[in-house]
């Protein structure tokens, strides 16, 4: 990229941090979205910081590093012996938690 703006050899050796924010005009078909986002999954800590939309009808960029969940907590379950978990009572915790679980992606 840096490159593409005609900055030297020399100058692209970067000592900090530097942010870079690049927006293209781009309406990607429902393939290319779920490609996107799909790659992004794999990758995003190696190859892509973050990656945002801005949506028909709304005003704010969504950015999938905000669909991510980064916070941890306990449940309170059952298990049904050391490695199984049982499922109602997994699916009660998190009914139970409901809210809390979804204020983290909200």
């Amino acid at each position: 990229m840096l490159e593409g703006l005609r900055v030297s050899q020399e100058e692209r050796i970067l000592t900090a941090d530097v942010k870079i924010k690049y927006e293209i005009p781009f309406n990607p078909t429902v393939e290319q979205f779920d490609g996107m986002v799909e790659e992004w999954e794999e990758n995003h800590e190696s190859k892509w910081d973050d990656i945002g939309f801005k949506l028909s009808g709304v005003t704010e960029i969504r950015w999938l590093s905000h669909s991510i969940a980064k916070t941890e907590y306990d449940l309170d379950v059952e298990r049904n012996n050391d490695e199984i978990v049982n499922a109602q009572s997994l699916l009660d915790s998190l009914t139970q938690n409901r809210n809390v679980i979804l204020g983290l992606v909200g």
